[in-house]
């Protein structure tokens, strides 16, 4: 079964955000992520008004609706309370949601069957983990399914 993996957003306040869940909200402390975490490929961009158009998309046109900083972020919540990511940026904003699933070329191919705007399936480095994902735009709202692999 694919579920919620975490909420992706973005804010000038991230600490602030990341300490009002925690000693607020009473989610779990969760962690700080390296800035590698807020951008793959390690751009900073304002975030774009308009959503790109596929049905081929890269990681650069989701770095632009991402819009963070590239400075480090806060991961709060845990693996059991599903997490929200919270990275530094210009604009707040909550810019994708994250669906973890084991089928992850499945969920790809069906996405391209029907025509969505994709981005390629990439792996990228987290903490001590891989995580091999793509984003899709669907009505304006950006999805990543990702799927979590042991590091190389």
């Amino acid at each position: 079964m694919n579920r919620i993996q975490h909420v992706k957003m973005v804010s000038p306040a991230a600490a602030e955000i990341a300490a009002f869940l925690r000693d607020v909200g009473g989610l779990p402390g969760g962690f700080e992520i390296p800035s590698y975490g807020s951008d793959p490929l390690g751009h900073t961009q304002t975030r774009a008004k308009v959503p790109p158009t596929g049905p081929d998309l890269s990681w650069d046109d989701i770095a632009s609706m991402r819009g963070g900083n590239g400075q480090d972020g806060f991961i709060a919540g845990s693996v059991e309370s599903r997490q929200l990511q919270i990275l530094p940026g210009e604009t707040p904003g909550i810019w994708a949601v994250a669906i973890g699933t084991r089928d992850l070329e499945g969920v790809y191919e069906r996405c391209r069957e029907r025509g969505l705007a994709t981005t390629p399936i990439e792996a990228t480095p987290f903490v001590d983990s891989m995580v091999r994902a793509f984003f899709v735009v669907v009505g304006g709202i950006t999805f990543e399914f990702m799927r979590v692999e042991p590091a190389d």
